[in-house]
């Protein structure tokens, strides 16, 4: 009688989980660079990822089609503006392609534009301001992350006048 397995099987298993572990889905590559990159950056007492996969899972959650593209850009969403130098642009097209970097460009906040400025250009962008809507839904929701902060009802009350902006109402 034969106990054990036969080296074929294990050769053949290993091989085929070696595949299966280098051929990752954009969804676990975005995952990924956001662990990297934000290692040890934190969101409150949490890892800051806890900040990101809150925002991707709640973009996918109301996305009304690409469920997996609003999940990934909501993944990167602070990406470019918290680490420039981690992945360059042509990484992120090649992982992504160029619809994802689109998106994460106009979510990224440039030193010469006011917060309106920027809220205005996510705007632009379908995709992007949907995820920025979920950002700021998700930082109201966690505002006792904050808990005494001098700048708690400051950063309400910007959420909420650019929420009201994406809203329609775009009035300030």
């Amino acid at each position: 009688m034969k106990l054990g397995v036969d080296k074929k099987e294990v050769s053949c298993y290993t091989k085929s989980n070696k595949k299966r572990r280098l051929m990752k889905t954009k969804r676990e590559r975005a995952i990924e660079i956001a662990n990297g990159a934000f290692a040890k950056a934190r969101y409150g007492t949490h890892p800051y990822i806890y900040h990101l996969n809150g925002v991707a899972e709640m973009s996918e959650k109301y996305a009304p089609t690409n469920k997996d593209t609003h999940y990934i850009v909501g993944m990167l969403h602070d990406l470019l503006e918290d680490f420039p130098d981690y992945i360059s642009y042509m990484d992120l097209i090649g992982e992504f392609g160029t619809d994802i970097l689109i998106s994460l460009d106009f979510l990224t906040k440039r030193d010469s534009e006011t917060y309106m400025e920027y809220i205005e250009r996510c705007s632009y962008d379908k995709i992007a301001e949907h995820v920025k809507i979920c950002d700021l839904l998700f930082n109201s929701q966690h505002m006792e992350e904050l808990r005494d902060s001098p700048h708690k009802l400051f950063l309400l009350e910007r959420y909420n006048k650019a929420l009201i902006y994406m809203a329609g109402k775009k009035e300030w």
